[in-house]
């Protein structure tokens, strides 16, 4: 796995060969506080930014803590939500 951090959002972008295809990344809270997102590596680049994107989407908003069932929070991401392109990422 390769990866990248986001020190604004205290979030780790890691890249994964081992994801199955039908799941492009997920993001998921860290013990310390901060969320990793883990991409498909097998997703070409544009892909996998638009993963992140919509990754980082749920992590602002709060999503996290919502007690939605999932079905419902990803329903509204597909639909309503249109995340603001990223331009650059921090990396470490």
């Amino acid at each position: 796995m390769t990866g990248e951090y986001i020190s604004a959002l205290d979030t780790s972008i890691v890249y994964s060969d081992e994801l199955p295809g039908h799941i492009r990344a997920f993001a998921t809270p860290s013990l310390d506080g901060g969320y990793t997102i883990v991409v498909n590596l097998k997703l070409n680049g544009e892909s996998q930014r638009k993963a992140v994107e919509h990754e980082l989407f749920h992590i602002l908003s709060g999503d996290f803590n919502s007690e939605l069932p999932v079905i419902y929070i990803e329903k509204s991401a597909l639909e309503k939500r249109k995340p603001a392109p990223i331009t650059s990422m921090d990396s470490d």
